[in-house]
């Protein structure tokens, strides 16, 4: 079990490296399958400043 555990950290470590919004890999091994599902919360809040070319110059929105 202990091969299996380290085998699904390493799945999941590199997971978090992909840009996903939300994410489902199944393992399936020997009588069992294995499922990991994960979402990406969209940050709450304001957005950065963006800048635009106006008519007096620079503008931020």
């Amino acid at each position: 079990m202990f091969e299996q555990r380290y085998a699904l950290d390493k799945i999941e470590q590199w997971a978090e490296r992909l840009p996903y919004r939300t994410l489902r890999i199944e393992v399936e091994l020997p009588g069992q399958t294995l499922t990991l599902e994960k979402s990406k919360a969209l940050p709450i809040g304001f957005s950065a400043a963006v800048e635009t070319q106006g008519k007096g110059g620079k503008e931020k929105w």
